[in-house]
């Protein structure tokens, strides 16, 4: 377990970064500059909340019903799925957004922004899991924008396949009226229908349950939500696939840890490596998934 005055003493920056006791018992940082402010929760490697300071609303959705204990993810943020991301895995999404990361690094940057860097390395219940032996790292900078960075060190003598996703919650005023562009003539596959094949016509709109995988990325992925009044720019230049999800009002009523009404209030747009974009790190190679959130006027 982290100690908390540990970590203040080693990692906290005087009005910037600090180390506190957050939901469930976990070590929270948070972070506040010039430019946002952002709490991070050590537990899961997982930024909860992101708020750029000229704007009303936050970037990221989470679920107040959302599981704040050992052994569960929580509901919104930016959960780490890795080292694959499905349900078909055991457990869904990979192993390391229910465990406990460790701070390997803090610091003020000459920009104003602030870099928080989180690790994770295999030990024994990884291996329990995944034979492979690695270490994961998570660099985030708060500032104009949210920048991730996710690297995967492949520490083993062979090489192992990842597929990963950095599970954004971006938060929206209401999903029925949002439009996702950047996709019109992009391949995806729908899991709604067992995983069909289809060709984007258009920019998106949500109605209902939606869940694809969109392969071959050219460009950057514009939110655009008329009742922020705003749009979200998601540049991920080292992924060609974006996964696009919202479970839709039958769904949501099924996930205790979300509300009835919760689906309205997000869309999952992520940064990722799966389907044909999966990876394989060679040994004593690595690998890096990127992604950046910018949020701008309407234009």
């Amino acid at each position: 377990m982290l100690n908390l005055e540990t970590l203040n003493n080693d990692f906290a920056i005087a009005a910037h970064v600090r180390f506190v006791t957050g939901a469930g018992g976990f070590v929270m940082i948070e972070v506040n500059n010039d430019h946002a402010t952002a709490l991070i929760s050590t537990y899961s490697g997982h930024v909860l909340s992101y708020k750029e300071n000229k704007c009303a609303e936050p970037l990221l959705f989470v679920s107040e019903q959302a599981n704040y204990e050992q052994g569960k993810a929580i509901r919104g943020g930016v959960p780490v799925c890795w080292p694959w991301f499905s349900d078909d895995g055991v457990p869904a999404h990979g192993f390391v957004r229910d465990q406990q990361w460790n701070v390997a690094a803090t610091q003020q940057q000459l920009d104003g922004s602030t870099k928080i860097i989180l690790n994770i390395g295999h030990n024994q219940h990884s291996q329990e899991i995944w034979q492979y032996k690695f270490n994961l790292q998570l660099e985030i900078i708060v500032g104009e924008t949210l920048s991730m960075a996710l690297t995967t060190s492949n520490l083993d003598e062979q090489d192992f396949t990842i597929s990963q996703a950095l599970h954004s919650y971006l938060a929206v005023g209401d999903v029925n009226e949002i439009e996702i562009i950047g996709l019109d003539g992009t391949h995806y596959l729908d899991k709604t229908t067992g995983f069909g094949e289809g060709q984007q016509q258009g920019n998106i709109s949500i109605d209902g349950e939606f869940d694809r995988i969109y392969g071959s990325l050219q460009h950057n992925v514009l939110l655009r939500d008329p009742v922020f009044n705003r749009q979200i720019r998601i540049s991920s230049p080292k992924s060609t696939t974006a996964v696009i999800w919202n479970p839709g009002p039958a769904k949501s009523i099924e996930m205790t840890d979300l509300a009835d009404n919760d689906y309205k209030k997000f869309i999952c747009i992520e940064a990722a490596n799966t389907a044909c974009d999966k990876v394989v790190v060679k040994a004593g190679h690595s690998h890096c998934l990127t992604v950046n959130y910018a949020i701008e006027a309407l234009a």
